[in-house]
């Protein structure tokens, strides 16, 4: 517990320093609302541990065991999850996951019908306007294509 209570503290002194928490074994901790974004966490072993309301956001949970963890509310979007990662018997009721690298679509609706949310991602692009002096659109937007319009002129 002691190497986590540092990690988490230096961490948040200095934003640029890493989390890397490889292959320890954190299982029965209680972890409740821990930060642990960005982490490097494969082979450590929460087995069940109280992640609640954690913030895995973006970690690399490969190899990770949370068999019997409590990640109700846990953030682990984007989150890099394989089919090493272990969620067996694990409560993840509104945990929130999406846009996670490497997730099997068979753990994903295991996990969704254990209550967790899988949000969609989407990017808005800027909507694109013709130009207000000639009401055209810029060159790359036309329809036709750069040879079509030298053919007809």
């Amino acid at each position: 517990m002691k190497i986590l209570h540092q990690i988490i503290n230096s961490s948040s002194r200095n934003k640029n320093s890493k989390k890397h928490l490889k292959e320890e074994d954190l299982s029965f901790a209680y972890l409740d609302s821990v930060d642990l974004k960005r982490a490097k966490l494969q082979y450590v072993n929460f087995e069940k541990s109280n992640l609640n309301g954690a913030f895995l956001e973006s970690a690399d949970l490969r190899n990770v065991v949370f068999k019997g963890s409590n990640l109700s509310g846990a953030d682990l979007r984007r989150a890099t999850v394989d089919e090493t990662t272990n969620f067996e018997d694990a409560n993840v009721n509104k945990a929130r996951f999406g846009n996670n690298f490497g997730l099997p679509k068979k753990i994903q609706n295991d996990l969704t019908k254990r209550g967790a949310i899988f949000e969609k991602f989407s990017i808005k692009l800027p909507e694109i306007k013709p130009d207000k002096k000639t009401h055209n659109m810029p060159p790359r937007y036309n329809s036709q294509s750069d040879e079509t319009q030298t053919e007809t002129e």
